[in-house]
Order: C-alpha cells, then sequence, then structure tokens
C-alpha cells in the first residue's frame, strides 16, 4: 500500500472517529475534511478535493460564520483544483 493510501485512510478514520467523539457538525470534523481535500488536491484527484473543500466549508460556516479562517483556507484549496481542471 502507498504512502498516499495510508494517507486517505488515515483522514478517512479519523473524520469516523471524530464523529462519533464530537458529533457530525464540528471543528475536528471540518479540519478533517480540509486535509482530506489537501491529500486529494496533492494526488492529482482534484474533483475528489473539491468535494472534500466543500463539506469542509459546510461546517466551518455552520460552526463559525463566512468569516473564519477555514472557510478562506478550503476556498483557496477549491481554486486551486480548479485550476487544475481548466
Amino acid at each position: 500500500m502507498t504512502h498516499l493510501s495510508h494517507g486517505f485512510r488515515a483522514i478517512e478514520k479519523s473524520i469516523q472517529i471524530n464523529r462519533q467523539i464530537y458529533g457530525e457538525v464540528s471543528a475536528k470534523v471540518a479540519n478533517s475534511y480540509d486535509s482530506l481535500g489537501e491529500v486529494y488536491l496533492n494526488a492529482g484527484l482534484y474533483k475528489e478535493a473539491i468535494e472534500q473543500y466543500e463539506k469542509a466549508i459546510r461546517y466551518f460556516i455552520e460552526l463559525f460564520g463566512e468569516e473564519h479562517p477555514g472557510v478562506q483556507t478550503a476556498r483557496n484549496g477549491i481554486k486551486l483544483a480548479q485550476d487544475q481542471l481548466q
């Protein structure tokens, strides 16, 4: 198994654990989706990255509002992924 596969599995597992501990909508879950988006982005899986960043944005906005730094970070990730798709 590649290091990348381990990265995907580790973050997906952290999302499951964080959901169980902190609930469906939490900063930990939002951060995990953002991290998973970054792993997908670095792997060249741009559509998957966008999906994960969008999930992170929804949680960050619900928890903290539009002005939270996590919202901008995830939007930057989406922009990078979209640029690669063009």
